[in-house]
């Protein structure tokens, strides 16, 4: 099948697999338009799978779920039964599909063939960009034509009298232009037009620029992304420098001029992280110079500290003096991204203190960006551990977890270790009290082989999934109160329960609780009140009298 997977949710999709292998799809049947199943659930679903040139064309399904629109997890247990990938028992659905539509291909008349294809494209324009991809000769600006047109009649159909793109059709505009950008763009590249494949994503990228969209969900950055990975992927193949110079003064154009700012980023990236030819390095360390010079105050304040970053590392690229480049950074020394470029280069030659000092330095200038603290922090630690401090390996440590709501289980590890045992239990219960999240939280309680803490944190949730993720260290530490919980939990659980399915989870559950101390006990009590209290649930019955 064609992926017919990223029509799902997670959720569902893990749903109808479960479905699938707990054998509850009872049929799966070759109908005229496609596929027929019966699925069971709370009750039998039948669903419908139509099919059309060997892909999911629609499908349907009888339940409530389904009735809404949506796609359903009897409609993924059907897929997953019908793929061979999956399920041994029914053959491939596409197999006898695709087979019978290329001999029908075979036994056609050219002419005739010629004239239907013809005929299919001028109704049909992505057909036919399609077909001037594979079968045009050479490589030429006429090569293009065709794809700009299309690409000017799609925006053409969402923008509309006004000109304007509005929000609740951005979603559907961008995933279109996605679609036939990665479609074409293959193409290309299947056929090596590596110069026509850069031409067509700077058409695509400059036309994402002109529109005028209301982008508030930022669905633009996913097609912009797709144009800067596709650069990427072209320019390992231009071994012309000539071609390589007209690319290169592409992405010098584009930078500093009118197109929107969040869109400059990903020309600039690419700009910056190709390795251009020396000669080139020096061009595009004028354009950033230029840039610097020549650009208006509302875009330096947005993009100086980007500029001046980039010329540094041009600079190192171009292996220019030491000492010109330090002289340069210490210019511009207020922006953090000028100090990191500093501190990367004092750690490059082995000056690890003078190093510490300008991260210290930087903490004390940056010290209401908590991100950039913590960027500080890493560095520190990671040079303390390569220095062999320990002393202040620990005092930054300390530093980083105490207040925190969510601490890093591999730092606080470091930081125990480091500790005297009555020193790490004052310095642990003030790291404990600003965590703010229940799973961190439970994480450091198992660390810590403190589990009344962590089985009353589990208690408050009432969630039989964390019970079972930290099962094993509860077992060993607190059995009795564990069993207690297990049964507290399964009596919840067994009121609301309303299918077999999950009479089988209780009843597993059951099973693991008779290897506890007592388990066996307390088992026969909990399932003989249950024999009387829910005597009329059928499964339920069927399924204790398994155990």
């Amino acid at each position: 099948m064609k992926k017919w997977e990223d029509s799902f949710t997670k959720d569902i999709l893990d749903n109808g697999y479960e479905l699938f292998t707990n054998d509850q799809v009872l049929e799966a049947v070759r109908c005229d338009n496609g596929y027929e199943a019966v699925v069971r659930d709370t009750k039998d679903y039948r669903v419908m799978i139509e099919t059309e040139f060997g892909e999911v064309a629609a499908m349907h399904c009888d339940c409530t779920y389904a009735s809404e629109g949506a796609h359903c997890k009897h409609m993924a247990a059907a897929l997953f039964a019908l793929t061979e990938s999956v399920a041994e028992t029914f053959r491939d659905p596409w197999q006898f599909e695709n087979t019978e539509l290329y001999a029908l291909v075979q036994g056609a008349r050219e002419n005739e063939l010629r004239d239907f294809i013809y005929e299919l494209a001028c109704a049909d324009r992505n057909l036919a960009n399609r077909l001037w991809l594979r079968f045009f000769k050479g490589e030429s600006i006429e090569e293009l034509r065709p794809l700009e047109r299309s690409l000017n009649a799609l925006c053409k159909k969402y923008l509309g009298l006004e000109q304007f793109i509005p929000y609740w059709d951005v979603k559907d505009f961008c995933e279109e232009v996605e679609q036939f950008y990665n479609e074409n763009f293959e193409a290309l590249m299947v056929r090596e037009h590596y110069g026509s494949a850069f031409d067509f994503t700077a058409m695509v990228y400059t036309k994402l620029c002109q529109i005028e969209i209301d982008d508030s969900d930022g669905d633009i950055d996913f097609v912009a992304q797709d144009c800067a990975e596709g650069w990427m992927k072209i320019l390992p193949h231009i071994n012309d420098e000539a071609e390589e110079r007209r690319m290169h003064h592409w992405f010098m154009n584009r930078l500093g001029g009118e197109m929107l700012d969040y869109l400059e980023d990903y020309v600039f990236d690419v700009f910056m992280k190709w390795n251009w030819k020396p000669a080139l390095l020096a061009e595009s360390m004028k354009t950033v110079d230029w840039l610097i010079r020549s650009a208006t105050q509302e875009r330096l304040d947005y993009w100086l500290e980007t500029y001046v970053v980039c010329r540094v590392q041009l600079m190192e690229r171009m292996e220019l003096p030491r000492e010109a480049i330090e002289a340069y950074q210490k210019k511009y020394w207020r922006f953090s991204g000028i100090r990191n470029t500093a501190i990367s280069l004092k750690i490059k030659y082995g000056e690890m203190d003078a190093a510490i000092g300008m991260i210290n330095e930087s903490m004390e200038m940056d010290r209401d960006d908590p991100d950039k603290i913590d960027e500080y922090q890493r560095v520190l630690v990671w040079l303390y551990e390569k220095l062999s401090r320990p002393e202040a390996l620990k005092k930054v440590l300390a530093e980083m977890l105490v207040g925190e709501d969510f601490v890093n289980l591999e730092d606080f590890k470091k930081l125990k270790a480091l500790c005297g045992e009555v020193e790490w239990h004052e310095l642990r219960e003030e790291i404990l009290k600003g965590v703010d999240y229940d799973h961190n939280l439970r994480d450091l309680y198992e660390e810590e082989g403190l589990c009344e803490r962590l089985l009353e944190s589990i208690r408050t949730q009432g969630d039989l999934f964390d019970l079972d993720y930290y099962e094993k260290t509860l077992k060993a530490g607190c059995p009795e109160a564990t069993l207690e919980l297990y049964a507290e939990l399964l009596k919840a659980m067994v009121k609301k329960a309303a299918n077999r399915r999950k009479y089988q989870q209780i009843v597993d559950y059951l099973r693991k609780m008779q290897d506890y101390p007592g388990g066996p006990e307390k088992v026969r009590v909990l399932t003989a009140d249950w024999r009387l209290r829910y005597a009329k649930r059928r499964a339920l019955m069927e399924e204790l009298e398994a155990l």
